[in-house]
């Protein structure tokens, strides 16, 4: 299981799921119950993985406490503060491994992942 840190707009998820890739994509189809509804229309651009952390449960449960203070509605906090500390540790973000995997089939010759030019 891993807790993962997904970025939108000026707001910042912190989840758990056996699956955040999956869930990654969930937001990015804007499938019913993946944003609190307090939310609908405030979430500017694409979504961003920004970090997954082998974790369970109490790991998401801590993080939640120390960003208590910036929290905006269920597991979303305001992008400020410690959130901003925390997300610029992640910046520019993750990449899912099977997008990644397209991608080196699309180009077999090259020595080099083409995301690294």
């Amino acid at each position: 299981m891993s807790v993962y840190v997904l970025r939108q707009g000026g707001f910042v998820k912190v989840g758990y799921s056996s699956d955040p890739w999956r869930r990654l994509r969930d937001f990015e189809r804007g499938r019913p119950g993946c944003v609190a509804p307090e939310l609908d229309g405030e979430l500017d651009g694409e979504p961003v993985m920004l970090a997954i952390v082998e974790g369970d449960l109490g790991t998401e449960r801590l993080l939640h406490l120390a960003l208590a203070p910036y929290q905006e509605v269920g597991e979303w906090f305001r992008y400020e503060g410690a959130v901003a500390d925390l997300v610029e540790r992640f910046e520019p973000g993750l990449e899912d491994p099977a997008v990644r995997e397209k991608r080196r089939a699309m180009f077999p010759r090259l020595p080099i992942d083409p995301s690294d030019i």
